[in-house]
């Protein structure tokens, strides 16, 4: 009588494979996740003017960035006449400038912004628009709670952008 002691064993080799499987599939879904919820950049313009005072202190910046151009328009005084320069803009830098605008939830600011509209009175403010890829244009016309909420991401585009000031 011949008795069977082969024991039922799994093949190292397989156990591997099947490990590496499953990891490959969640490094696809969690790309697949990561990609759904990120917003691309095609365009971003802020304008911040320093509030109600007399037309001779009056006082407005707009910046407008894409990925191939940066410009800066100033305007002082009561004169009105605008003074605009172009600003260094690099794919690296935009390309940065994206990934700050994903990590802080800029878009979810400008909408939750956007629902909470109030008529500003007084003091700055600083109004921003976005244009996203796909051609969706977002814009938060925003007071100083605003603007400090996004403020990490106004941080960046000093980084990305030195020659544009602090906005």
């Amino acid at each position: 009588m011949t008795t069977n002691t082969h024991k039922n064993h799994i093949n190292p080799y397989y156990a591997v494979a099947i490990i590496v499987g499953v990891v490959l599939l969640c490094a696809a879904l969690f790309i697949t996740v990561q990609a759904r919820f990120s917003h691309k950049l095609k365009s971003i313009e802020i304008t911040s003017s320093n509030g109600p005072v007399s037309p001779e202190y009056q006082q407005s910046q707009t910046l407008k960035i894409t990925k191939d151009s940066c410009t800066v328009t100033t305007t002082k005084g009561a004169d009105k006449n605008p003074i605009t320069n172009n600003c260094q803009s690099s794919n690296s830098n935009f390309a940065d400038l994206q990934k700050s605008f994903n990590t802080y939830g800029v878009l979810d600011k400008i909408m939750a912004n956007d629902q909470n509209t109030t008529k500003l009175i007084g003091g700055g403010s600083l109004d921003m628009t976005v244009t996203l890829q796909n051609g969706d244009s977002y814009t938060a016309k925003g007071d100083a709670s605003f603007q400090e909420s996004i403020q990490p991401f106004l941080d960046q585009i000093t980084l990305s952008y030195p020659t544009v000031g602090k906005f």
